[in-house]
């Protein structure tokens, strides 16, 4: 059994009390799943990006219980958009689709085009049975324009990898870059990617860090470089948050961890309007249970020490 899920939005005012809630997707039929994972503030409202079995389970309504538990496994989807109105209220969507598996992680409107958004997440290639990472440019349409890419296993790409996945995507002067993870022999890597607006590749870099380190967030930086928010596994039970700062040319510059003996998750890097920098995630306090959200501001090197 498919059991159906919405995208929940939730607007608050400052002080944290909700203005409205708004249930998005099919809450009518309540056949199809919806999983929200992005939202970006407009002027004239917030598109939210994700991803709905929609368009899987309407081509293949009928499916025998065999084609449902491959469903169940495989976990299929498309890419899904949606712009409410500052109140809530639906203005469109619109599902795209391309190999099977596709999950959005960041979206962005197109700074010369308001109809126009790039989105950027993964695609799982069942032939192959790899997971690539991918950058689409969207029209509210529904159509899917260059630059579309994904990046494979492919012996002979210089991205190549066995499993990749892009978890953000902000604008830079020279187009976008991406923030995300790939997977190889030696096991997980941070990586960025720089490209303009039709799409063409201008720089890529990997970091290769002690331990297997999840690319999750990316902040530009007023006076050049990027900081970039990890999640390193040091062991089996033991995951940090890790925080590094790279030049405009992707040259690392310093890298800090912070986290205890258990499972420590990044979420979200920002730079603060006094130029210091702040990071979101969950830290645990035992293996099982007592988790918490933790927000930290760091200096500018990345210490705790802000008088520093």
């Amino acid at each position: 059994m498919i059991v159906p899920q919405s995208f929940l939005a939730i607007k608050t005012d400052s002080k944290g009390s909700m203005q409205w809630l708004k249930k998005i997707g099919d809450t009518i039929s309540g056949k199809y799943q919806y999983q929200a994972k992005s939202v970006k503030s407009l002027s004239d409202g917030y598109v939210l990006a994700g991803q709905t079995s929609k368009i899987y389970l309407q081509k293949y309504g009928n499916i025998s219980q065999s084609e449902l538990d491959v469903f169940k496994t495989q976990d299929i989807s498309d890419y899904y958009l949606v712009k409410i109105k500052t109140n809530g209220d639906t203005l469109w969507s619109a599902i795209y689709g391309l190999f099977g598996k596709d999950k959005i992680n960041s979206v962005l409107q197109s700074p010369s085009n308001a109809d126009e958004f790039y989105f950027c997440g993964s695609t799982y290639d069942p032939i192959k049975r790899k997971n690539n990472m991918v950058n689409v440019r969207s029209r509210v349409d529904a159509s899917i324009l260059s630059p579309t890419f994904a990046f494979n296993n492919d012996n002979n790409s210089t991205y190549s990898a066995d499993m990749s996945n892009a978890n953000q995507i902000i604008q830079i002067p020279q187009g976008f870059m991406m923030v995300g993870t790939v997977t190889n022999g030696n096991g997980n890597m941070v990586y960025t990617l720089k490209f303009n607006p039709m799409g063409q590749i201008l720089d890529y870099k990997t970091y290769e860090l002690q331990g297997n380190a999840e690319g999750i967030s990316i902040a530009s930086l007023k006076k050049g470089g990027y900081v970039i928010l990890s999640s390193v596994r040091i062991s089996q039970e033991n995951q940090d948050i890790l925080l590094m700062k790279v030049k405009e040319d992707g040259v690392l510059e310093w890298n800090k961890t912070f986290g205890g003996s258990f499972e420590d998750i990044a979420s979200k890097v920002i730079e603060c309007k006094d130029g210091n920098i702040a990071f979101t995630g969950t830290i645990s306090f035992g293996v099982l249970t007592n988790k918490m959200m933790i927000l930290a501001k760091v200096s500018k090197d990345g210490n705790l020490d802000l008088k520093n």
